[in-house]
Formats: C-alpha cells, structure tokens, sequence
C-alpha cells in the first residue's frame, strides 16, 4: 500500500498531528469523532499534496475516540486516535494558535426555540401552525479561569467577533462553534470567572487563515530590530500569532 496516515495526539496542546505518505496526490482528510464528520482545517491551497507531510488538526473532540481518513483518486487508508480527559478548551478555527484551555466550565445552559411560526385564530380552539424545526441553541456559559491572564486572553479571542470552538471531555457531542454575544469577566478568589452569553453556529466553512507553524524563531529569521516588533505588531497576541498591522 503506497498510503498510510499516522495520528499522534498532543495531550498538553489538545491537538492531533497527521502524517501522511503517499505516492499519488492527497485530494482530502476527513475527522469522524463525537461532533460528526468534517474535514481538517488546512491552510488554503494545502491540497492536493504528494510524498509525505505533516500537519496539525486543532478541532478534535476531547472525548472518544477520533477516526482520519485521508484519500487519493486510487486509495484511502484511517487511523485512530484519542485525547480523553483534558481540560476544556477554547479555540479559534480560522486562527488555531488563539487556544485557551481553562479550569473548567461549571455552568452551562442551551435553550433552543422553535422556528414555528403560531397563528392564534379567533374562535378557534387550537392554533393554526407552521411548523419548523428547532434552531441552535442560545444560551450562557460560565468559564473558570486559573488567573487574571488566561481570563484576558479569552477576551481577545472573543472581541474579534468571529466564530469560535469549545471543546470537553465530560459530554460526548456537547461541543459547539459559537459567536460570542456578551462576556463579564470578574475575580473570584485567586481565580477568575468568565460568564458568556453566545449564539450556538454551524460548522464554519473555510481555510486556516494565520501560518498554524509561526514561532519566534520565524520572527528571528525576519531580521527586524525590536523597534520594527514594536511598529508591526500592535500588543503581544498579535506578535503570538504573527499578525503584523498594516
């Protein structure tokens, strides 16, 4: 067999790295875990790749176990893997080094509405309805954080305003991808909490948009003086996540 795919989870990151050899040109990757079946988030224009490279899903469910399958025109091959029992965490899919993993996450409500539409006729007895199904859900979450930092790097993530992705371990399927809608930081002893009103979303399409391997070394390589740092990023996230200003 000229495909294989091997998955090795990072426990302390929540992550998987795949990698794949193949003498013919890789056409997709696929996850099947507790939240479904969707493909890995690569950066735009990855596929279709020959030989073997490697590469790092940020969107595994932390809990059960998590299938791969990877395709060619001619051939498929899977490989299993599992990262039960970590801490819940938070992450951005169009910017997966934005990832905050948390104390835990002690309250949560997910109230869903109908998209029925009644029609209270007078005279009549019962309503008249148009039916429809159920929406997402919308609700609250309240997050416990280790210190005032971790608490703040959560705010950062989500005044972007973009969708995010929780992910734990207690509930299989009970991950989503949701738009935040308000968020009240407060202390809470050493700790801090987080409450969180958001609006559950489905699963967004498109590409990894931040370089998923940008490390300080790169920055080194760059040849920028610190004043140029201080010039081209505008606070330490951006710098992290190596998204100079324009």
């Amino acid at each position: 067999m000229s495909l294989t795919v091997d998955a090795v989870p990072d426990l302390s990151a929540g992550t998987v790295r795949l990698t794949v050899a193949a003498s013919g040109s890789v056409l997709s990757v696929t996850r099947s875990d507790p939240n479904g079946t969707r493909p890995v988030r690569l950066i735009g224009g990855y596929l279709p790749k020959t030989g073997t490279f490697s590469f790092t899903d940020y969107e595994p469910a932390l809990t059960g176990q998590v299938q791969y399958r990877v395709k060619t025109s001619t051939e498929e091959a899977a490989a299993w893997t599992t990262l039960g029992g970590q801490l819940p965490r938070f992450v951005m899919p169009s910017i997966p080094l934005f990832s905050v993993e948390v104390e835990t996450v002690y309250a949560y409500s997910g109230p869903r509405s109908s998209r029925a539409t009644v029609h209270e006729v007078v005279g009549r007895r019962d309503p008249i309805i148009v039916q429809g199904k159920l929406g997402t859900r919308r609700g609250s979450l309240g997050i416990l954080c280790p210190d005032h930092d971790a608490v703040m790097r959560l705010v950062a993530m989500f005044e972007r305003g973009q969708t995010v992705l929780y992910r734990q371990s207690e509930h299989p399927g009970l991950d989503m991808y949701f738009i935040p809608v308000e968020v009240s930081p407060a202390p809470s002893g050493k700790s801090w909490e987080l409450s969180v009103s958001y609006v559950e979303m489905d699963y967004p399409a498109g590409d990894v948009q931040s370089d998923p391997d940008w490390t300080f070394s790169k920055l080194a390589a760059t040849g920028g003086t610190f004043d140029a740092v201080a010039a081209n990023y505008r606070t330490f996230v951006d710098l992290v996540l190596g998204e100079a200003g324009e």
